[in-house]
């Protein structure tokens, strides 16, 4: 929730594209160095498979759909310059209107587990990108986005969590 830009005596909640470990462009490099930063990162999310508990036999398969599921996610968000785009990002929508715009992902369900399921106007930043990852999200299968979840938690609390955590999240992207 954030100060509406246009109407700066309420606020209001904000709707973004999210979902990946990486800026997406190094997902969509081509390149050796791209390619070298790709396999360096699969790495890394079978290594927090691991300490997640996930089989060793298992982490690399479940990181590779894992890593293909941000893939498709970066496809589909938008570029650092058209996210600084102020026009472009201002899309005021009614509950009804992501459902309409972006369906495939619960947005009654997700928005009353915030606790903002009644508010008459939600932000939405990259409009395309949020209904790409919306279908995204109803066409991946459970195991793979409850991967992704556990990853993501882990990744964001790595440094409350057992110094593994830590550990790997350091080696992987510096901190």
């Amino acid at each position: 929730i954030g100060q509406d830009s246009r109407e700066p005596t309420r606020y209001v909640p904000a709707i973004a594209q999210s979902g990946i470990g990486m800026a997406r462009d190094y997902y969509l490099g081509s390149d050796e160095a791209a390619r070298r930063i790709q396999q360096g990162y699969q790495a890394h999310l079978a290594s927090m498979l691991r300490l997640i508990g996930v089989p060793s036999a298992e982490a690399e398969a479940r990181a590779a759909s894992v890593y293909a599921y941000e893939r498709r996610l970066a496809e589909a968000h938008w570029t650092i310059a058209q996210s600084r785009d102020a026009e472009r990002t201002y899309n005021p929508r009614t509950l009804a209107q992501l459902n309409a715009e972006a369906p495939g992902f619960d947005w009654r369900a997700y928005l009353a587990g915030a606790g903002l399921a009644e508010r008459p106007t939600y932000i939405v930043a990259q409009t395309s990108a949020v209904a790409g990852i919306a279908r995204l999200f109803a066409e991946t299968p459970l195991p793979v986005l409850k991967d992704w979840l556990s990853i993501r938690v882990a990744k964001d609390r790595a440094l409350v969590l057992p110094r593994a955590f830590a550990e790997a999240e350091f080696a992987f992207s510096g901190g």
